[in-house]
């Protein structure tokens, strides 16, 4: 092979590899607002391109909070919309006013809606394959490891953060996901005090467990709040 036409197949090859869709490790790290979090982290922050699990108790809209806050960062990180996959049994969409005061504003935000999870987990796969989304939220959802792993290929494919919104039932379950996060309110002494937040990361691949408390205010911003920081859980809670 004369040495010109090998310069061209290297410009060539060059030009594929920049059309070709990031892989999670070249995709941007998301910071969660508190050193302590992003320190905890393998990777300095939470990765983007894959998949995370955020477990919360009924009612409690903690988790809930997390998740939100997560979308609104992934939708001004990648300048995208999110799509948030939930079942019609659930009354009524997320309040809008108070997602846009949280940052999350409606127009950022595509409703995928259904009575069956299979239905929501194809929604949720067909939107991370897109890559038109910043992020994929899906919740009402239960999947077992293989649709995580599906999931997570399709993260990975569509180089989009996929989200499962989960009751903490399902913490003992075996799943794909990246990172597993456990979020609880805590009871606040005075009624004008900023909600607390229990965050505990009971599964982390590569890393170790670890349970923080936070404040957070109207804004979801979040601010380490306690002398739990670093302190770990149950050796058998983590991966």
């Amino acid at each position: 092979m004369s040495s010109l036409r090998a310069r061209q197949l290297a410009v060539l090859r060059d030009r594929m590899r920049r059309l070709e869709k990031p892989r999670a490790a070249e995709l941007p790290v998301l910071s969660l607002g508190v050193r302590a979090l992003d320190d905890a982290l393998p990777w300095g922050g939470l990765p983007t391109g894959v998949l995370h699990e955020i477990l919360g108790r009924p009612g409690d809209a903690a988790a809930c909070g997390l998740a939100v806050r997560l979308l609104r960062d992934l939708a001004a990180l990648r300048k995208r919309p999110v799509l948030w996959c939930r079942s019609d049994e659930e009354a009524g969409a997320p309040y809008a006013p108070g997602l846009t005061q949280a940052g999350l504003a409606s127009e950022a935000v595509i409703f995928a809606r259904s009575r069956k999870p299979v239905e929501l987990l194809w929604a949720m796969e067909e939107g991370l394959h897109s890559g038109a989304f910043a992020a994929v939220l899906g919740e009402d959802v239960s999947p077992d490891l293989t649709a995580t792993r599906r999931l997570q290929l399709a993260a990975e494919g569509g180089a989009t953060t996929a989200l499962l919104l989960l009751p903490y039932r399902a913490a003992g379950g075996v799943s794909a996901a990246l990172t597993r996060w456990q979020v609880a309110s805590v009871p606040v002494e005075e009624e004008s005090e900023a909600s607390r937040w229990q965050i505990e990361l009971s599964r982390c691949r590569g890393g170790a467990a670890g349970a923080w408390q936070v404040t957070c205010d109207t804004a979801l911003r979040l601010r380490l709040a306690a002398v739990l920081a670093g302190r770990s859980l149950a050796p058998d809670a983590a991966d």
